[in-house]
């Protein structure tokens, strides 16, 4: 390819599959950038001298136009066209256990294909030293669809074999509303709700109903929704390709799972004050009864969907995992902490207290962990279940130590042995952990947000 002039600064390459008949958009899993030159921009369409094998290789496109005056005749104006031309050179770049990293292009040595790659690939490693040495590794351990959300690179489905074309282009192409069937607009509903709940105080599940629970209320002919501007972003990106992409790119998968962690940990620690706002003050006339029998159902939730939000939102990175397990052991501990006494002891309030009252319904420690009845809502694994898929707790370590320590001697007699030995043997196994999450450890990553807030500058 010749060498890039100032002119071309805002141009970019762009490449489009050919799929076969009938592989549309929606099919392919990727993102398709580009667009075939239509016949019109084609100055050699309709010819039969071979150009359409000459523009296979090459491309050509209008960087921009201008109108000025002759600094000769004032009364005279020229027309000023920008052309970009290019020659296109295509490389394939293998990276494999048992070849390392091979280029196509036959250089000896590292060539700058593979250089440049190395270079792009170590973006998405806070500590890029090694990359080059573990690239296979590290594309294996954050899973390739990561790699290439976080670049902003298309991952292509099928066969080395389809087509490529390539065309140079404007960084920007123009909206194609309308084109989704009835299932990919549920389907992009959700990561739409799960983006924009990202950018809000709001948890996904709970955020707008009116808006994400009603997909054939999603038409071309409602997109402006007056006084509403969150439900017109909605709409705009659901329906709009470009813009729906865009906001893809910039709230990452990982960012929003690693959101979204977060504010389930914090709704857990809003879940503890309103217990404690219950003892203190007792129901008030028209609010909800967050007794404790209510605050353990809402924890066992709370880490119910932790545990299943990791599974559904696979494959994941390192950063929202961890995140999923702070707040999973900053669950456990504070039950285990500051919630193993009678609650009902020393309120202040008229209570009634009902017949046969058991220690379990007095105390929360009992009901999620001390007690071996059918009445315990989490079954005799709170938190455990959870954390067993997520080596990144063993960041938390230390503080499952220290919870199980605790249990031993707790006050109202020790946890369960079943539990205790079911901690100390997840404790054991995260601590012989040495696999991709372990990396991660010594240098606390800048969280999805701050990264999303680089992009947007």
């Amino acid at each position: 390819m010749s060498a890039p002039t100032s002119s071309f600064s805002k141009l970019s390459l762009s490449q489009e599959m050919q799929a076969p008949r009938g592989h549309g958009r929606g099919q392919s899993g990727g993102k398709m950038k580009g667009k075939e030159p239509t016949p019109q921009d084609d100055p050699e369409s309709g010819s039969d001298d071979g150009s359409e094998d000459f523009w296979a290789d090459h491309v050509i496109a209008l960087d921009h136009c201008r109108q000025f005056d002759s600094p000769k005749d004032a009364n005279q104006r020229r027309y000023a066209f920008q052309i970009a031309y290019a020659e296109v050179e295509s490389y394939s770049i293998r990276i494999s256990t048992d070849e390392g990293v091979r280029c196509s292009c036959g250089e000896e040595g590292t060539c700058h294909h593979v250089s440049w790659l190395l270079a792009q690939i170590a973006r998405t490693k806070e500590d890029a030293e090694g990359v080059d040495s573990g690239l296979y590794k590290h594309i294996s351990d954050l899973g390739l669809e990561n790699v290439c959300e976080d670049l902003d690179w298309e991952l292509r489905q099928g066969s080395e074999s389809e087509e490529t074309k390539w065309q140079l282009k404007k960084d920007y192409q123009s909206s194609k509303l309308g084109r989704q069937t009835r299932s990919m607009v549920r389907a992009r509903m959700e990561v739409v709700r799960d983006i924009m709940a990202a950018l809000s105080p709001e948890i996904t599940d709970s955020y707008r109903p009116d808006i994400f629970e009603s997909p054939d209320d999603v038409t071309e002919d409602g997109i402006l929704v007056e006084g509403d501007l969150e439900a017109t972003v909605a709409r705009l990106l659901i329906l709009d390709d470009v813009l729906f992409y865009k906001f893809r790119s910039l709230v990452s998968r990982n960012l929003r799972a690693t959101e979204y962690f977060r504010k389930m940990g914090l709704k857990a620690e809003e879940t503890f004050h309103l217990l404690q706002k219950y003892e203190d003050r007792g129901p008030l006339p028209g609010q909800a009864k967050n007794d404790l029998a209510w605050c353990a159902q809402t924890l066992v939730n709370i880490v119910d969907t932790i545990g299943n939000n990791v599974t559904m939102r696979q494959p994941l990175s390192p950063l929202p995992r961890e995140e999923a397990a702070k707040s999973l052991v900053a669950i456990l501990k504070d039950v285990v902490k500051n919630h193993n006494y009678d609650h009902y002891q020393s309120v202040t309030w008229p209570r009634r207290v009902p017949h046969g009252e058991r220690q379990i319904d007095r105390n929360l420690y009992e009901r999620l962990i001390g007690s071996t009845s059918r009445s315990n809502p989490s079954g005799g694994n709170f938190v455990i279940k959870a954390l067993q898929d997520l080596p990144e707790a063993q960041r938390f370590v230390d503080d499952l130590q220290e919870t199980l320590e605790c249990l031993e001697g707790i006050g109202w007699g020790p946890a369960p042995q079943a539990y205790r030995d079911r901690l100390s043997a997840l404790i054991a196994q995260l601590k012989s952990v040495s696999g991709p999450s372990s990396t991660a450890y010594g240098k606390r990553p800048a969280s999805g947000m701050d990264r999303a807030a680089k992009r947007m500058k």
